[in-house]
């Protein structure tokens, strides 16, 4: 009798009489939680990175490809018909001959250039000849190059090159081939245990 007395007076208390079991909407949100939401969404979208005080350096460079640009606009203005296939393969042809002319330079750096004339002079001169240089002086990759630049890999004569370890052989000869121009296994290649990349116009 006690509990149904106080379950009365909460109830009444609380204001729920007549309340029944469905859902009632209501009348005003808590606008607070879903301003705050809003706001942080906001600032997400406003975020940047860096210094707040940084310089804005893009103006000092002009881009790379505005002239080519400007080509291409002229061509089609023209009424030319531009083939895009022609210029792509123009590009790669640059870019490989930039490459090509990047490694001839680097060639001309080693510390065995210098000597170039003068070995190919010793070569002539003498049968046997034991060349000593530092590591990476370029004795590997370079004095094939110079006897096959000399022509000395004339009528079915072949130049080879020993090398220690199997990664060493194969990075040489990829090395040797990128600095003649030529595609590894064809000219240029290795042979090695389980795995032979020569053809029949290897040199």
């Amino acid at each position: 009798m006690h509990k149904k007395e106080i379950y009365e007076v909460l109830v009444k208390k609380i204001g729920l009489e007549g309340a029944d079991n469905a859902y009632r909407m209501p009348e005003a949100y808590d606008d607070q939680q879903s301003g705050a939401w809003e706001e942080h969404q906001i600032r997400k979208a406003k975020l940047k990175y860096g210094s707040k005080n940084k310089r804005q350096v893009s103006d000092d460079y002009r881009f790379v490809f505005e002239e080519q640009i400007d080509c291409i606009k002229a061509s089609v203005m023209d009424g030319h018909k531009f083939d895009y296939g022609q210029e792509i393969a123009l590009k790669k042809s640059s870019a490989k001959r930039s490459v090509f002319e990047a490694l001839q330079e680097e060639r001309k750096k080693l510390p065995i250039y210098p000597f170039r004339d003068e070995f190919l002079q010793a070569v002539h001169d003498h049968q046997v000849l034991v060349i000593v240089g530092e590591t990476g002086s370029g004795k590997t990759t370079q004095i094939p190059q110079y006897l096959h630049e000399a022509g000395y890999i004339k009528h079915g004569r072949m130049l080879a090159c020993t090398q220690p370890r199997r990664v060493a052989a194969m990075s040489v000869a990829a090395r040797v081939s990128e600095e003649m121009g030529v595609k590894l296994g064809h000219e240029v290649g290795y042979s090695i245990r389980f795995e032979d990349c020569t053809s029949e116009k290897t040199i």
